[in-house]
């Protein structure tokens, strides 16, 4: 198991965090699902084909939990799968198809079982089927966590299958993913998940930029207070080798400053030319000069290394920039 696998489990294990995860994705944030009537299952699955003890299929899921559901005077019990993936994988319609799958013939041994040991059968169909009519099965619902800043564009399985158009393909059932990718969230939809999954979803999107990961650090409150699981997740995703002490909160986002000084000469001069590129399209010096000061205030700067470097590059007293840079923080 990779560290990002560990530490991912370790995340989302937490009650609260499932909950919330499958509150939010699936009831629009309604409490359904609530922490304390989840009980963990083993995730793996065994299926003993046809009663031969020899034979056996095995599967392993990352999380599975039992949950109670109170829905007025009536309980719901499910089953719910978390998947975490850090990296596209075209067959998990099949793969979290085989889960659900290996979970049903899971539940329906059992009830062949029970009828074998008590001889409880009420007719003649019921002993060569071992399952009646009033028998039910405990639902089971999927979700995949794609922690990656890449696209998932595989999320049926008829988009895998070799299927001819019209007719025929009418008649093959299909499976969807039910699947949240950060790459196609907006930042106001990834934090309705909340602090803690909003951080791991936004650095998961921005894995792969380090100015545009330095941007939402500074800009999001939840990298400032971190607890240890939360933050152990977070360097992995980004690939940060940080050392984080196990204790209540942790700063990451001076933590993540800390890792990114290596980078600051090269996140600078990306701020700059994007400063001058927006100050072009104003067509003004100033524009170039504000443009340039706003990039760098982005990247966490301090005021005396933007004082330092747009003077230079622009040949202008630090007076000037200070003029412009007082006036900038003031609008902002």
């Amino acid at each position: 198991m990779g560290r990002i696998d560990y530490w991912s489990k370790r995340f989302f294990d937490d009650s609260e965090v499932f909950a919330d995860v499958f509150n939010t994705f699936f009831f629009n944030g309604k409490r359904v699902i609530e922490p304390e009537t989840l009980t963990p299952k083993n995730p793996m699955e065994v299926l003993h084909p046809l009663r031969n003890r020899k034979q056996f299929l095995q599967r392993e899921r990352d999380i599975l939990k039992r949950v109670t559901c109170k829905r007025g005077q009536n309980c719901t019990f499910l089953l719910l799968g978390l998947e975490v993936q850090s990296f596209y994988d075209p067959t998990m319609p099949v793969r979290n198809l085989c889960y659900e799958v290996l979970n049903y013939l899971e539940q329906v041994n059992r009830f062949v079982w029970e009828r074998e040991q008590n001889g409880n059968y009420a007719s003649q169909e019921e002993v060569l089927a071992h399952f009646s009519d009033k028998d039910k099965l405990v639902p089971v619902i999927t979700l995949v966590v794609f922690l990656s800043d890449k696209e998932w564009p595989i999320r049926r399985l008829h988009d895998i299958l070799a299927l001819p158009d019209g007719e025929i393909a009418q008649c093959v059932h299909d499976y969807q993913l039910n699947i949240i990718v950060p790459k196609l969230m907006s930042e106001e939809e990834i934090m309705v998940y909340g602090q803690d999954m909003g951080t791991v979803l936004l650095a998961a999107k921005y894995a792969s930029d380090r100015k545009e990961l330095m941007d939402v650090i500074n800009k999001h409150s939840g990298f400032q207070s971190m607890n240890y699981e939360t933050a152990r997740l977070v360097t992995e995703i980004v690939n940060m080798d940080l050392k984080i002490r196990k204790k209540e909160k942790t700063n990451m986002k001076m933590s993540m400053r800390e890792f990114f000084e290596p980078f600051r000469e090269e996140l600078l001069q990306q701020g700059i030319e994007q400063g001058m590129q927006q100050g072009m399209q104003q067509g003004m010096q100033q524009g170039k000069i504000q443009g340039a000061i706003m990039a760098m205030l982005d990247l966490g700067i301090s005021d005396e290394v933007i004082l330092e470097k747009i003077s230079k590059r622009f040949a202008i007293s630090k007076e000037q920039v200070q003029a412009e840079l007082v006036n900038l923080q003031v609008q902002a």
